[in-house]
């Protein structure tokens, strides 16, 4: 006799679960070169520390023309103190090429071992592409300090474009992994409230896609399901509120933008970058809301993700 109890089929005084058939596991999972995050307002004044601990003594600041003239560079520069032996402003969108060889020229004249991404997506991606050359003979140690949730301080891909074609073309290397994340929400207060919101609908189409990815992993998809609901819960509050309580959500969206994307790179390839890294005219944030819609499908009719 066969009885159904709770889910389970009793045969013969055994059990056994009813529905669909459980796989067996059989997952590789490769960690990153990503060493620390640090996460918390004023975390920005530890970064001396880190590049003490590090024994780094040449690093250069990397940031875009905004953070540039942004009293918020000198929080960064004074924390590094005598470590900072030069400030690269010229970090610019989709990172032309011409940028990264001005970086490329300043890191050989000022014999730099370190780099420190400040900013958003732009400025993080110029210091892995300009670092990408130098890995026959030694390597750039990178450290990122955001201030949106684009996530790219997650990854060890970088892309670059072509001015003259408008071609974008990505760098990869696990030795381009930033080893150190400092998430200080302070340092996000200036950023604008569209591309704080639009940066994390970004990280929200990671996660989502990470979620549905083909060849998807069970820690990916715990932190994907909690990444969509710290975002759900403090994003909107993250520009409605002000002063402790904004920098609490906002540091609560920073953890959201990690945990969408600190996955194997090897096992997945987010859908929006790489169907859209040739709209070089697009702004990245506005690109996630064109293309979003459709990626899951994608993903899970057998998209090629590998």
């Amino acid at each position: 006799m066969r009885t159904v109890i709770q889910g389970k089929a009793a045969i013969a005084g055994e059990a056994s679960y009813e529905g669909a058939p459980v796989e067996a596991l059989n997952y590789d999972f490769n960690l990153s070169k990503l060493e620390r995050v640090m996460s918390g307002a004023g975390k920005v004044a530890a970064l001396g520390h880190e590049l003490a601990r590090r024994g780094l003594k040449r690093t250069i600041v990397v940031t875009g023309n905004t953070l540039g003239r942004s009293a918020l560079l000198e929080k960064v520069t004074g924390a590094a103190g005598a470590r900072c032996v030069a400030v690269f402003k010229g970090a610019r969108q989709h990172v032309p090429r011409s940028s990264v060889h001005e970086l490329q020229a300043l890191i050989e004249r000022e014999n730099a071992d370190s780099l420190i991404g400040f900013g958003g997506g732009s400025p993080i991606d110029t210091c892995k592409v300009a670092s990408h050359p130098f890995l026959e003979k030694r390597e750039i140690i990178q450290i990122a300090i955001p201030t949106t949730l684009s996530a790219a301080e997650y990854t060890y891909g970088g892309g670059v474009t072509d001015e003259k074609t408008l071609v974008k073309s990505v760098v990869s290397d696990p030795r381009l992994q930033p080893r150190t994340v400092i998430n200080d929400p302070e340092l996000t207060l200036e950023t604008t409230e569209w591309l704080w919101v639009a940066t994390g609908m970004r990280a929200l189409d990671h996660a989502i896609e990470t979620i549905y990815a083909k060849r998807h992993h069970p820690l990916s998809d715990a932190l994907g399901a909690k990444a969509i609901s710290l975002l759900v819960e403090h994003l909107k509050p993250s520009i409605e509120t002000s002063t402790a309580e904004q920098l609490a959500h906002r540091g609560e969206c920073q953890f959201a933008a990690w945990f969408s994307i600190w996955i194997d790179e090897h096992a997945l390839r987010n859908f929006t970058s790489a169907g859209a890294s040739d709209w070089a005219e697009m702004e990245h944030p506005a690109r996630d809301y064109v293309v979003h819609y459709p990626a899951p499908r994608y993903a899970v009719h057998g998209g090629n993700r590998a």
